[in-house]
């Protein structure tokens, strides 16, 4: 078994405190998001194997703009290993009508 001893001088130590100071924890939504994208994409390729085309809903864009990148990552792992896909956005005054 390798044994590591590490040390570090006062500077070092210094440096290291600030640099691991800039660093954040993820926000709660945005690992929330990513998780129902995750599930949504296993979901979409268990019941859709046999789909030569997938439509899907496309979600709405962030109202801030520094959100813009997360969006981008959503739809790549919403999307993730899925052939072939339409992605539709609707004007928000669909109206459907159910004849019987």
């Amino acid at each position: 078994m390798d044994k590591h001893l590490y040390t570090f001088s006062a500077s070092t130590g210094q440096q290291l405190k600030k640099d691991l100071h800039g660093i954040t924890r993820p926000d709660n939504r945005n690992v929330r998001r990513m998780h129902t994208a995750v599930r949504l994409n296993e979901t979409i390729k268990e019941k859709s194997k046999d789909a030569q085309l997938l439509i899907l809903n496309l979600p709405g864009p962030p109202k801030n703009p520094s959100g813009e990148e997360n969006y981008m990552e959503f739809l790549e792992v919403l999307t993730e290993g899925l052939d072939r896909i339409l992605m539709v956005r609707g004007g928000g005054r669909e109206v459907i009508t159910i004849y019987s």
